[in-house]
């Protein structure tokens, strides 16, 4: 792996763990990237962890073409998520107003 890698993953594992950046690996990182690059591998993790926040939350199956994770997926189906409809004649959620199932 190149220096640059390793910068990356320590990047991604600082970011992960501590969601923050130590003065010294800021350093590091100014010396092999742009400050621009820096703020978009900082955005680029958070949408990841988005991606993933919503992914496990939801509990969202995997595409058909993925290849499987290694071991057991602790969450093997996906939840229910029912959107209630509300309009000018469905004031609230309750009996019978119009619902979403996702």
């Amino acid at each position: 792996m190149s220096d640059e890698e390793l910068l990356l993953i320590r990047l991604v594992d600082e970011l992960h763990d501590a969601a923050d950046i130590s003065d010294g690996l800021w350093k590091a990182l100014t010396r092999a990237f742009g400050i621009e690059q820096i703020f978009e591998l900082i955005a680029l993790v958070g949408f990841y962890h988005t991606v993933s926040f919503f992914a496990n939350g939801l509990r969202l199956g995997a595409e058909p073409y993925a290849v499987p994770p290694p071991g057991t997926w602790p969450h093997s189906r996906p939840r229910e998520i029912v959107v209630c409809v509300r309009g000018p004649n469905t004031p609230s959620c309750r009996g019978d107003a119009p619902r979403l199932v996702a």
